[in-house]
């Protein structure tokens, strides 16, 4: 995942089908762009959001899901 730059950290989370919490995968910290992010591939995906630690806005540039690491 790729972000226009920040003033705090951006963090990544996945919920997995059946499960009651989400699980922390990746982070960005302030003035960084990119992260990249592994999970468990064999479980059912729900959802997958950001979390910033301040108030304000964090724009995805660019958001890539495949099933292998360059």
């Amino acid at each position: 995942m790729e972000i226009e730059p920040t003033d705090s950290r951006v963090e990544v989370y996945i919920l997995y089908d059946g499960a009651e919490k989400s699980t922390h995968v990746g982070k960005i910290d302030a003035g960084e762009t990119k992260v990249v992010c592994e999970f468990d591939s064999t479980r059912k995906v729900e959802a997958i959001y950001t979390a910033k630690s301040k108030v304000g806005i964090a724009k995805i540039v660019k958001f890539v899901l495949t099933d292998e690491v360059d």
